[in-house]
């Protein structure tokens, strides 16, 4: 038997150029031009080349090749080596490793230099150990599709990271509003405009109850319960609230407002994004018609799903999935010892991650069967008891999603049709 029947070839990426390192399984060093190639079409031409002499003359028959996911800087690299016509001549296939799986490797080679020509044997030789996702197949439908998915993750996160700096600035103007939360949407256009509008907290206070209600009534659009009564609330907050200094008053109040229109011009974004996320979804009927046959699965969320899993036969089972997902948990014992607390592994795709959870918590207020399994594990502990029982519901959730994908199924509650899927049509 030939124990060299396979090659593993590590890629370090940088933005202009790539690094490579071809090993055998006795970690013997085949690629001898130890030099970096360029990081573009001729570039990879040249590394194609090499790595089909060396399969040649040393009649290896599986090539493997990895790379670190370093963003964009290697987004071309796996599509051209998969359709490269030298390299289809043998069993190949390429793996994008998450950076912290190298990270934690590479300590076991502590003699080792930092450079990206010893990076690059490092992940070849982390290819030996085996047990990574392969590269998903090239179908452009989807990949356009995760732009905006991934888009609309940015924007959100960008969203709550621009509320936590209005809330911040809010803590130095009028830190009682935060500590009482008189209005239920602190960012909202009424406490923006109120903070904004109003010079300063005495201003406030010297304002008739009669004004202020009124000035409630127009910035909440009526929507507010008892306006009157909220505004004596806020005349009590704005009387017991510390007051800065008359000098941070203008600035204070401009950086207030600044923040307002991030977020409200965030907001449209994400409008815009979800409507043509709603649009381009349509595209993939099936999996669409699969997902959405859940209750609380919308458009958006669906396309979040489709776009990050891609091919399901990649997964052979939905344990691998919630891995790849990053939604399983350490386990840590020894001996006698078995902690009572375990946290996520996190190391998956952050992005399905999060579009598993959110369509999770959207099961839950929709779907019965959830609801309950909710309510279940969040009596279980005292600790962490939402966010427990909602990643919980998530894992729940890829169960059943993996089994629809893979049957091809639609979704029917355990307590309908004795619990059986429909097919689709």
């Amino acid at each position: 038997m030939n124990r060299c029947k396979k090659l593993f070839v590590g890629i370090d990426i940088s933005l202009k150029k790539f690094d490579a390192c071809a090993i055998d399984i006795d970690s013997n060093y085949l690629l001898k031009a130890k030099k970096s190639f360029s990081n573009n079409v001729q570039g990879l031409k040249k590394l194609c080349n090499s790595i089909h002499t060396i399969a040649n003359e040393n009649a290896f028959t599986t090539i493997i090749i990895g790379f670190e996911a370093t963003g964009n800087y290697g987004f071309h690299l796996p599509f051209y080596l998969n359709e490269n016509k030298l390299l289809k001549q043998f069993e190949l296939k390429i793996f994008q490793i998450n950076p912290k799986l190298i990270k934690n490797f590479r300590k076991s080679f502590s003699d080792l230099p930092k450079t990206d020509l010893h990076d690059s044997y490092i992940i070849a030789e982390r290819l030996k150990i085996g047990k990574l996702y392969p590269f998903m197949k090239y179908d452009p439908h989807y990949f356009s599709l995760r732009f905006l998915t991934r888009r609309r993750f940015q924007i959100v996160e960008n969203i709550v990271n621009e509320k936590s700096r209005f809330i911040s600035l809010l803590l130095v103007k009028a830190p009682g509003f935060v500590q009482n939360k008189v209005l239920s949407n602190i960012t909202g256009a009424t406490s923006a405009a109120l903070m904004t509008e109003y010079a300063s907290l005495d201003e406030i206070v010297q304002t008739p109850i009669k004004e202020l209600t009124d000035f409630v009534i127009l910035h909440s659009k009526n929507k507010l319960k008892n306006p009157a009564v909220i505004a004596e609330k806020i005349k009590y907050v704005a009387r017991e609230s510390y007051r800065p200094h008359k000098i941070l008053h203008d600035n204070l109040n401009l950086a207030l407002l600044s923040s307002f229109r991030h977020i409200q011009f965030l907001k449209k974004e994400l409008k815009q994004i979800d409507k043509e996320i709603a649009f381009q979804i349509l595209t993939f009927p099936n999996e669409y018609k699969i997902l959405t046959s859940i209750k609380g699965i919308g458009p958006v969320f669906a396309a979040g799903i489709i776009s990050e899993i891609v091919d399901i036969t990649l997964f052979n089972e939905q344990k691998k999935l919630a891995k790849y997902a990053g939604l399983t948990w350490r386990i840590n014992e020894s001996g006698l010892f078995k902690a009572e607390e375990t946290s996520l592994t996190k190391s998956g795709n952050r992005y399905l991650r999060y579009y598993l959870v959110e369509a999770a918590q959207s099961v839950v207020f929709y779907n019965d069967d959830f609801r309950s399994y909710y309510l279940k594990k969040k009596n279980e502990v005292n600790k962490h008891q939402h966010k427990r029982a909602v990643v919980l519901c998530a894992r729940k959730f890829i169960r059943v999603i993996f089994s629809l994908l893979k049957k091809n199924q639609l979704y029917s509650s355990p307590k309908e049709n004795g619990g059986k899927l429909k097919k689709t049509a």
